[in-house]
């Protein structure tokens, strides 16, 4: 009976991957579209690449959306868009196997929503097939409005950064063009609790009162970055901010290395120096972490 149930467990442990990869693959296939908007139709199979994938955290398989306008039409298609096409990319991982995994995928797919809403769109609750499908119908909408041959482009990379028993951090890497002298670039750091699914934030993972302490190793370290004395001010023109100041945002993650904080374009500097990254150990934060984080 033992030798029985140990065979039961080694097919399930093979059959249960390959289900999951089964219903991912359905879930990209293309939705018919209503009349009075662009078609959407396969260019060819659409084949999308599902990779199941095991550590000693949480299990995951990577879920790609590819819809490409063309001639008026969507197409539902894996290959590799021309530059000249507009077009959605979704690629993100999808958790399962545990009681947090649904928690987990909810907030990625929220937050994976909110980057493809456009203007003062508000969030009904729609699927991610749904909203990509939308956004290209919006650039439909607004080429024939406009006259315009700029694609809309919309480009979203799902990382998984550190993934220990524990605790899981995700980046969600996003290109974006929706007219415009020039395109977007975006990072949202997602740190979760495996246990429960929730997402952390700096209070659930730093000391009480870390906050002052916190802010002189950022504004420490950033002049470190740029090269700059304790005495020089952040806002001239080797420093590169808007304000005298740099302070922690809610932008972070856990690393193998330490604690990274995230500023997006445009929110502590100017379009043209890009995204602001501040990276610090888990040695040098040593004091204000708490004890559970510290020792990642």
């Amino acid at each position: 009976m033992k030798h029985h149930k140990s065979i039961n467990k080694i097919i399930a442990s093979v059959l249960w991957p390959l289900t999951l990869s089964y219903f991912l693959l359905l879930s990209t296939a293309a939705i018919a579209a209503p009349s009075g908007t662009p078609e959407t139709r396969q260019l060819k199979p659409a084949v999308q690449s599902v990779m199941v994938k095991k550590s000693p955290g949480m299990t995951y398989a990577m879920k790609n959306i590819s819809l490409i306008y063309h001639d008026g039409k969507i197409y539902n298609d894996a290959k590799q868009p021309d530059e000249n096409d507009a077009y959605c990319l979704c690629r993100y991982p999808v958790f399962y196997g545990q009681k947090s995994s649904t928690p987990v995928n909810n907030i990625i797919e929220a937050s994976i929503a909110e980057s493809l809403r456009l203007g003062e769109q508000k969030s009904k609750g729609e699927s991610l097939d749904i909203l990509t499908k939308q956004f290209l119908k919006e650039y439909d909408a607004f080429k024939k409005e406009r006259k315009s041959e700029l694609p809309y482009q919309f480009d979203l990379n799902g990382k998984v950064l550190l993934n220990r028993s524990g605790v899981l951090t995700l980046g969600l890497y996003t290109t974006a063009y929706t007219g415009g002298a020039h395109g977007s670039n975006h990072t949202e750091y997602l740190v979760f609790d495996t246990e429960s699914g929730r997402r952390l934030r700096l209070q659930d993972v730093f000391v009480k009162g870390f906050e002052k302490r916190l802010n002189q190793f950022i504004d420490a370290r950033f002049r470190k970055m740029m090269g700059l004395s304790k005495t020089e001010r952040l806002d001239s023109e080797k420093g590169s901010l808007f304000k005298n100041s740099i302070q922690f945002n809610q932008n972070f993650a856990l690393t193998n290395k330490g604690v990274s904080f995230l500023y997006n374009e445009y929110e502590i500097a100017a379009y043209v120096y890009g995204e602001t990254e501040v990276d610090l150990s888990y040695k040098e934060l040593a004091g204000i972490l708490k004890h559970e984080y510290s020792l990642l």
